[in-house]
C-alpha cells in the first residue's frame, strides 16, 4: 500500500472526499481523487491477466466494447476500463455513506432539540 494512500485513510481526509462527493469540490478534490485512482491502479497492478479479464466482464467497459469489430481487448484497455469502474464504486460507496451520515446527524439534531 502506498504511502499516499495510507495517509488518504485517515479519518478527516476520507471525510473531506466524501464531503465533497455530495457538496462543492474544493481545490483539494483532484488531489484526492488522484489518490484513489492510483490506489485502484495499485489493486489492479497486483492482479494478473485472467483475473483482470474475469473482473472486465462486469464492468461498463466490457459491456461498451464491440469485440466483433475491434477484436480482443488488449490488456491495456481492461485495466484503464476497471480503474475507471474501482473509481466509479468507490465514488458511489463513498457517496452513500456521506448521505447516511447526513440523514444520522439532522435526526440526532432534531433529538437534542427535544431534549
Amino acid at each position: 500500500m502506498s504511502a499516499e494512500w495510507r495517509g488518504f485513510r485517515s479519518f478527516r481526509r476520507m471525510e473531506e472526499f466524501k464531503e465533497q462527493l455530495v457538496g462543492e469540490h474544493s481545490v483539494f478534490f483532484e488531489i484526492y481523487e488522484n489518490i484513489v485512482l492510483n490506489f485502484c491502479l495499485e489493486v489492479l497492478n497486483k492482479l494478473d491477466n485472467q483475473e483482470l479479464r474475469l473482473l472486465w466482464l462486469r464492468s461498463e467497459g466490457y459491456y461498451d466494447w464491440d469485440e466483433e469489430e475491434e477484436g480482443e481487448a488488449p490488456i491495456e484497455t481492461i485495466i484503464e476500463d476497471l480503474e475507471k469502474e474501482l473509481y466509479r464504486r468507490v465514488c458511489s460507496e463513498a457517496y452513500d455513506e456521506a448521505e447516511r451520515d447526513e440523514y444520522y446527524e439532522y435526526f440526532e439534531q432534531e433529538d437534542d432539540l427535544k431534549d
